[in-house]
């Protein structure tokens, strides 16, 4: 592969136009029509799947079919239930035929973090999470486990989403302090650009909770896993929010706790306005001091993210979840941390197809409302 659009970057994240000529090169292959290109990621869709005894480590060497073989329950239909708690293996219509210098990592899809559900991608021969080797040839699985919603999957169901790097793609802390330094990128919700300051930047730009909001988020339902089944799918925000979802009430204190096996759906403080030629990546703010605390599933953000007209920014979308007890929160602490990546030459750019294209944002700080995932309705917030 020629990677003329790439020469001014050593490391860097391939853009929609080199993603399409690794197809035309036959380095991806569809099997369907349900994968999609985005602006610095692919969509992975899905067509057959089981039922699994549980979720485990994977082996050297070891493939899926050999997982799936010794340890599945059942072959799943289309349109069967996943339930809350259970473990689910699917194969991906996408197969990988990588060149020897890509290599590349997949992160649940927005819908998919947005109603509780954890979406590892496994490859053959690799004891690794979402990782795809250098020069990776062979079929790609997801591991799918429903955590808050039980929810309904078919052919061509899209859980996660896949990005292609070469080299280390990843800005350090001190190439992204001189790059904001000239043009700052994050905004506070009042319209002015944060300043830069050194406890912002940790290996990406630190993303706080913004509690202080007239709706200030959303929190699961207590028997969330007893409700009906979401069809994950389904985009035509019809569901009434109040049937799944609670709106968060924040104490005197500026606090929320959040009750373990529950999930909330909060914002960040900060607005993010993306250039147009770097990619971000939500992560753990420090997985130091987050210990029980899963924060951000669903992570990739597109090139451009937040330029939409009218707005000068769009907050972050923070999915939250106690993981062992409870656990408290506080306006603006640090929940999770932006990095970025450099990205070839793309034709595309965050909200031509996507669903969420102006999210969190308002002419009013205080109105702005945390997006739920498309299936659901919004509280009117004039």
């Amino acid at each position: 592969m020629t990677m003329h659009t790439s020469q001014k970057y050593t490391n860097c994240t391939l853009g929609n136009e080199l993603l399409e000529q690794l197809i035309q090169e036959e380095r991806i292959l569809f099997t369907d029509a349900h994968s999609q290109v985005m602006p610095a990621s692919i969509d992975l869709a899905v067509d057959s799947g089981w039922h699994m005894k549980g979720s485990l480590s994977r082996r050297p060497y070891e493939t899926n079919w050999d997982v799936i073989n010794q340890f599945q329950k059942a072959k799943l239909q289309p349109e069967d239930v996943l339930h809350v708690g259970e473990t689910y293996m699917f194969h991906i219509t996408t197969r990988l035929n990588l060149p020897e210098q890509i290599h590349g990592f997949a992160n649940p899809k927005s819908t998919t973090g947005r109603d509780g559900v954890v979406a590892h991608l496994r490859t053959d021969g690799s004891t690794l999470n979402d990782v795809i080797p250098q020069g990776y040839l062979g079929d790609l699985w997801v591991e799918v486990t429903p955590e808050i919603f039980p929810i309904i999957w078919r052919e061509g169901t899209r859980f996660n989403q896949l990005r292609l790097f070469k080299g280390n793609p990843y800005l350090s802390d001190q190439e992204l302090i001189a790059r904001y330094v000239k043009e700052p990128f994050m905004y506070t919700p009042y319209g002015k650009p944060i300043a830069p300051r050194r406890e912002m930047f940790s290996n990406g730009l630190v993303q706080r909770i913004n509690l202080d909001l007239e709706i200030p988020g959303f929190i699961s339902k207590p028997n969330a896993k007893n409700l009906d089944p979401i069809d994950i799918d389904n985009a035509k925000g019809d569901i009434p929010f109040e049937d799944y979802w609670d709106i968060l009430q924040v104490s005197s204190d500026e606090s929320i706790t959040i009750p373990k096996e529950r999930m909330v759906i909060a914002v960040t403080y900060e607005l993010n306005r993306l250039p147009f030629d770097l990619a971000g990546e939500m992560v753990k703010a420090d997985e130091r001091t987050s210990a029980g605390l899963s924060a951000h599933d669903a992570g990739f953000f597109d090139q451009g993210f937040g330029n939409v007209e009218h707005q000068i920014g769009s907050a972050g979308v923070l999915e939250i979840r106690a993981m062992n007890s409870n656990k408290l929160i506080r306006h603006l602490d640090a929940i999770t941390r932006l990095r970025f990546s450099p990205v070839t030459q793309s034709t595309q750019h965050y909200g031509e197809k996507s669903h969420y294209q102006g999210q969190s944002y308002h002419a009013n700080p205080r109105k702005i409302i945390p997006r739920l995932a498309k299936h659901f309705t919004m509280p009117n917030r004039e």
